[in-house]
């Protein structure tokens, strides 16, 4: 199908590892991710990603948890299902593993794509009014035998790999993977983008998504979608994403922070 014929796909980040304090509608339990998933849908969404989280907010890595947002979601939405695994965390290993595959057994419980983090970064935040980091010792790990070891076992469990990139390094090392071949010939990509606060990401502006496409091959069939995070303060920010549209039919995904879908001009 042509980019223009293409349909567009909105997907939404439901939670991640937000807090109540930047939005207060961010879902926790598995019935508020449920009921999210169902208001995003009406909205015009067709993918979402969630982290598990237990009911006071925090992580919640066990394939219980998972199973049992899926469960609910299943009953309330029609959305693709996406979560991060434990493995794909920082200073997380491939002994992980053996929580989540059970989930794949269950047509209740299985999602269709695995999240892939395609390097390493600092990540810390930057407060623009205070003019300095937020923090200064928090770095994400994801060496190469672990996104191999990752790419290795995506086909196993019946999962797409979804390849995310923070930076050229990281788009750089989707192709490099796939010129090892261990990546299907047609590659799906999110592009994450950050506000003023996230610098570990491209810029939220056209030029940051042309920074990562124009690597792209010509040749190489690619399905991107952008997550992005507003200009202004990447939490709570009352601005609306003008830096890029949806265009030559590649795909939008919005982030926890929103309190709801934007409609761009």
């Amino acid at each position: 199908m042509s980019a223009v014929g293409k349909p567009l796909v909105i997907g939404v980040n439901v939670n991640e590892n937000t807090m109540r304090a930047p939005n207060p509608h961010v879902p926790w339990t598995a019935e508020e991710i449920a009921q999210t998933a169902a208001e995003a849908e009406q909205a015009g969404a067709t993918l979402m990603h969630f982290h598990a989280r237990t009911p006071d907010g925090g992580a919640d890595h066990t394939a219980g948890g998972y199973a049992e947002v899926v469960r609910a979601v299943r009953r309330r939405s029609r959305c693709c299902w996406r979560r991060r695994w434990p493995t794909c965390l920082a200073t997380a290993s491939t002994s992980g593993w053996p929580t989540s595959p059970p989930n794949q057994d269950d047509p209740e419980t299985s999602v269709d794509l695995l999240p892939i983090d395609m390097g390493s970064a600092t990540m810390d935040l930057f407060d623009p009014a205070a003019g300095e980091y937020a923090t200064d010792d928090r770095v994400f790990v994801n060496s190469t035998a672990q996104i191999a070891e990752l790419m290795r076992r995506a086909p196993q469990l019946g999962l797409t790999p979804y390849l995310a990139s923070f930076n050229l390094s990281w788009t750089r090392a989707i192709l490099a993977h796939h010129a090892a071949g261990r990546l299907p010939a047609s590659l799906a990509v999110v592009l994450v983008l950050g506000g003023e606060e996230f610098v570990a990401a491209h810029p939220t502006t056209a030029a940051g998504v042309r920074a990562h496409v124009d690597l792209f091959p010509p040749d190489l069939p690619v399905e991107w979608l952008v997550s992005s995070l507003p200009r202004g303060r990447a939490r709570g920010g009352g601005r609306r994403h003008r830096g890029w549209r949806p265009r030559r039919g590649r795909h939008r995904r919005l982030p926890p922070h929103r309190a709801r879908l934007p409609h761009d001009p």
